[in-house]
């Protein structure tokens, strides 16, 4: 049971004072870092900025309020906000553990939920995809991505990569604007491998930016690796009893309710 919380929000609003109202009541601690239960009130974006902001902590459980219709993090609306309230004071919910892709290069590293995305957005540059050590292909193209299986609904879908909903076991790789022709020729489609690979980036001829979650820019130079796995490090986001990820995708995309 968590004895502390904190809420995440753009602006301060009605439901966050039900929140804290209602949590003080029952002695929960108001703090500003390394809460029990972090609960943030808006959509995919806040929730993605609030993981993030308190360092993807595992020892903390995320619950995604939404304020509008869609939030794939979301089993609960604003609307819906005292028994999202009741079920976290009676510890009624599932905890899905969500694991986290990795990226890493010299001068650094960051962490993602959704995808990473590496991209030059001034001009076509070489990068060099090497798949646990082995030479893969060699990219003209603006960028590449990495997505997460959950992150599959996301950036992912929208470059017409594959939904995948019943297995944490995968991450995708997929290129973005690459060149084709009898000169160039790369894979073209998204590559859904097993999260166990290693994959190494290498920019070749121009400086890449680095983009977890559509959130911040970290550069690296040219030539320098940048790789991307699946890290042991997972986050513990709220569901609902019997959560259903088909149902989630159907109802996000196809069928709002």
């Amino acid at each position: 049971m968590f004895k502390t919380f904190k809420i995440y929000t753009k602006q301060q609003n009605h439901y966050v004072d039900i929140i804290e109202k209602a949590l003080k009541a029952n002695k929960k601690k108001q703090v500003t870092k390394n809460p029990d239960l972090l609960i943030s009130v808006g959509g995919d974006g806040t929730f993605l900025k609030a993981a993030r902001d308190n360092y993807y902590s595992p020892s903390t459980l995320y619950v995604s309020l939404k304020s509008g219709k869609l939030g794939f993090y979301s089993d609960y609306s604003v609307n819906e906000v005292d028994v999202l309230l009741q079920k976290l004071l009676d510890g009624d919910f599932f905890v899905e553990k969500i694991p986290l892709i990795k990226a890493s290069w010299t001068n650094g590293h960051c962490y993602a939920i959704n995808e990473v995305k590496v991209i030059n957005s001034k001009q076509t540059t070489n990068i060099e995809i090497l798949i646990n050590g082995e030479y893969f292909e060699t990219l003209r193209c603006s960028g590449i991505y990495v997505s997460s299986a959950q992150g599959s609904t996301g950036f992912n879908r929208s470059c017409h990569g594959p939904i995948i909903y019943d297995s944490y076991e995968s991450i995708i790789f997929g290129e973005l604007n690459s060149v084709n022709s009898v000169l160039q020729r790369s894979l073209q489609n998204p590559l859904v491998l097993k999260n166990k690979n290693e994959l190494i980036f290498r920019s070749l001829d121009n400086e890449c930016a680095i983009i977890p979650d559509n959130l911040e820019k970290n550069f690296n130079s040219n030539n320098t690796d940048i790789l991307m796995t699946r890290s042991s490090k997972m986050i513990n986001i709220l569901r609902k009893n019997h959560f259903n990820r088909l149902k989630k995708i159907k109802e996000s995309f196809i069928t709002l309710k």
